[in-house]
């Protein structure tokens, strides 16, 4: 396996739909950034703001993984 500084980043060919493409200005963000959000699976304006600028209040609770609490007692 190669070092990090000798291997070369390639953007995918993809092609994007109106939608997204709009985004980019609508957002004031880069095409690439547009594309690597299409990647995700952002499909609406909404959803790339909220994924954009979340906050923590906007992610799920932890506690609904399997296991969650048995670690956390063990620190606390």
């Amino acid at each position: 396996m190669q070092p990090v500084k000798q291997r070369l980043w390639r953007e995918k060919n993809i092609t994007l739909n109106c939608d997204i493409i709009n985004w980019c200005s609508q957002l004031n963000i880069s095409e690439l950034l547009c594309r690597l959000l299409d990647q995700r699976g952002v499909d609406s304006l909404d959803d790339a703001q909220l994924f954009l600028s979340g906050s923590l209040s906007n992610l799920p609770d932890p506690f609904l993984l399997s296991g969650m609490e048995e670690p956390v007692w063990c620190t606390g």
